[in-house]
């Protein structure tokens, strides 16, 4: 047996070799034949069902994985991410409209800053998503919301 995933024994050579093969079903052609990743391409290419991608190797062969659940490959960002297409959200976490949403500032988003005072409570923040989404969030009992930190804190007496 060989180790890794992709590797198969070759009995004529004596060797590991890589695996050719690739167990995605019939009608989902394998993305994996047409790639160059000695020439830089991506080993992780998309498969024909959205919440499923696929890790190739150098030889064509591949393995089908799977995304998180509530998860969808995303062959732009190359990462398996919240669909964009989610529209209804549980009206308990959505942030209140007497606030100024934070979310969706390009500068924000690319500095991987997500995370804000909540403009109705001192024990709550605001979280972004990278769609410009806000989610009101609570600190755990007895702390606040420290804009400073960007983190919940100890209340000061």
């Amino acid at each position: 047996k060989c180790p890794g995933w992709g590797m198969e024994f070759d009995f004529d050579a004596q060797e590991c070799v890589e695996s050719e093969v690739c167990d995605i079903p019939a009608d989902c052609p394998n993305p994996c034949e047409d790639i160059d990743l000695e020439g830089g391409d991506y080993p992780y290419q998309p498969h024909c069902d959205e919440d499923k991608y696929v890790e190739c190797n150098s030889v064509g062969g591949c393995r089908v994985l799977y995304c998180d659940y509530d998860k969808v490959w995303d062959d732009d960002a190359k990462a398996c991410v919240i669909p964009r297409d989610i529209e209804e959200l549980p009206t308990s976490l959505e942030c209140s409209e007497q606030c100024d949403n934070p979310c969706g500032v390009q500068e924000d988003i690319d500095a991987e800053n997500f995370h804000f005072s909540y403009c109705l409570s001192e024990t709550m923040f605001s979280q972004c998503d990278e769609w410009g989404r806000c989610f009101a969030m609570d600190c755990p009992p007895g702390m606040y919301w420290d804009d400073v930190m960007k983190t919940c804190g100890m209340m000061s007496v």
